[in-house]
């Protein structure tokens, strides 16, 4: 079998490809217990990485998702086959029995095309499953052969997506017959989730018979290029029907600390393509995965509506990238100790960014030494916020405290400013109205000038406070004319503050249609 414009071959393909650095074969299951109606998942992951005088290792996870129970083992193995054919494989992990995952035959001797046995155990359960593939391969990123993240691995990639699975599961001592859905997914070639850059990656089955294979890859700066190297869905739409996008939104919705409190990582997701717009959720926070570096794995359920229709499914999450608390810092206020007018904007960055983890702020006050505090504003997204303080008394010493946390409150940090104090100027000095001839024209219909003489820092506001232009400026001893254009701006009222190390004016300025 051969899909044209793709570099997969089968059956030859699912066999080993010696040649490569790394390989792995992958299967999940979700199945039902016949007997007790027990819904079941699995993980079964067979690794050639020869290292330490193995021929690589193996992962083996079981869950009875009904009971909330789990059982991992993770055991380097010797193959005593791995065909380079086709997909048969025999391996000795160590410590336990054979394993088997091989193609099934016909009575000829012949393979049967994408239909498999797999028999496998840990210290907790077994698997004796056939595999009965109904659906074609996906070709993930259309080809098979892409790159991924900016390290420049490659990878060759196929989803075997739609599988009937049958046969019997072992359990805590208990064995019963189980029928379920499979996915297969096999990569082969540079990429290495040891030594990459961190993911996270999702298997999605749905009752409309729709499947898709999608990640987000994170640089070492915890960003989310906008590149398909770095984010990327493959979609299974039916036997004649697919594509491969990077342009869909995936937005984290829950965290959770694992058990030890050694790393954090997302829970749910809100997915959104076109008109396919799903609810991804982890059944548990606590299905991890120990090699010598440390990974969440465990099944998902889903729910959601694609155009007008409401679907459900199953999934699975392999999260290698876990989230910090963030790590605040004021900009301002900072080591100024006054500040003058009526009002200021108080600015702040995040040392620990994470564009997987956009961050919701709020500020309090407090003016009798942190021992109360008053709520300025909650639930913003902006790095800054203008504060109008004239309701206070002159003199009055303030301390500034500012939350951040994530959107559901798992990861966050709270600092406290050292003391300002204010110094209110009331009057028409420090809001200039329109007839004055420091700015002008005022109104405008998009260009205002103004006298620029000794002014160090320009900073333009919207009427609630946002930050719209903030600049350093070399001072002009002998004054001269500068602008602001805002003629690509909504008409309203702005807010242009001129200030140097002595004084600082605040000026409303109207903007007129343009």
């Amino acid at each position: 079998y051969h899909q044209e414009d793709t570099y997969i071959y089968f059956p030859q393909d699912e066999g080993v490809h010696n040649t490569e650095p790394s390989e792995w074969w992958y299967l999940i299951g979700h199945v039902t217990g016949a007997n007790t109606g027990n819904y079941y998942s699995f993980m079964l992951s067979y690794f050639h990485y020869p290292y330490a005088g193995f021929d690589g290792f193996r992962i083996f996870n079981m869950a009875n998702e009904t009971d909330n129970v789990f059982s991992q083992q993770t055991l380097p193995v010797y193959y005593t086959l791995l065909a380079e054919d086709s997909l048969n494989i025999l391996c000795d992990p160590a410590g336990a029995p054979p394993e088997t995952w091989i193609v099934q035959a016909n009575p000829d001797g012949t393979m049967k095309p994408f239909q498999y046995y797999v028999s496998a155990s840990q210290q907790n359960g077994s698997v004796n499953i056939t595999l009965d593939t109904y659906k074609r391969p996906l070709i993930v990123g259309d080809s098979g052969y892409f790159y991924l993240g900016g390290l420049g691995s490659y990878t060759y990639y196929y989803s075997q997506t739609g599988i009937n699975i049958s046969g019997t599961i072992t359990f805590e001592g208990k064995t019963e017959p189980v029928q379920g859905i499979g996915w297969v997914d096999r990569q082969y070639g540079a990429f290495d989730p040891s030594m990459a850059e961190s993911y996270e990656w999702f298997s999605i089955q749905l009752d409309n018979g729709t499947d898709v294979n999608t990640w987000n890859i994170f640089t070492d700066e915890n960003q989310i290029p906008d590149s398909i190297v770095y984010r990327l869905s493959s979609f299974y739409f039916d036997e004649n029907s697919d594509t491969t996008t990077k342009n869909f939104e995936l937005t984290r919705l829950k965290f959770a600390w694992t058990e030890d409190s050694s790393a954090c990582y997302a829970q749910q997701w809100h997915y959104v393509w076109n008109d396919v717009d799903l609810m991804i959720t982890t059944l548990d926070p606590n299905r991890i995965v120990e090699l010598p570096f440390q990974f969440y794995e465990g099944a998902t359920g889903i729910s959601g509506t694609v155009g007008d229709t409401e679907v459900s499914g199953v999934g699975y999450a392999e999260l290698l990238h876990s989230y910090e608390n963030p790590d605040l810092s004021f900009l301002n206020p900072d080591t100024v100790e006054v500040w003058k007018g009526k009002g200021e904007t108080l600015s702040w960055q995040v040392l620990n960014p994470d564009d997987g983890n956009p961050l919701y702020y709020s500020l309090d006050y407090s003016t009798d030494e942190g021992t109360t505090w008053q709520e300025m504003i909650g639930g913003i997204n902006d790095t800054s916020f203008y504060w109008d303080f004239s309701h206070l008394e002159d003199g009055t010493i303030c301390l500034f405290r500012l939350t951040g946390s994530s959107v559901d409150g798992t990861l966050s940090d709270t600092i406290v400013s050292d003391p300002v104090t204010l110094h209110i100027i009331s009057g028409i000095n420090d809001l200039v109205n329109e007839k004055s001839a420091v700015v002008y024209p005022n109104p405008s219909r998009g260009i205002f000038y103004f006298n620029r003489k000794n002014v160090r820092k320009i900073i333009l506001m919207d009427i609630y406070g946002n930050t719209i232009i903030k600049n350093n400026v070399q001072p002009n001893v002998t004054g001269g004319m500068n602008f602001i254009d805002l003629s690509g701006h909504q008409p309203g009222i702005y807010l242009l503050k001129l200030s140097n190390d002595k004084f600082d004016k605040t000026y409303k300025l109207i903007l007129q249609n343009h």
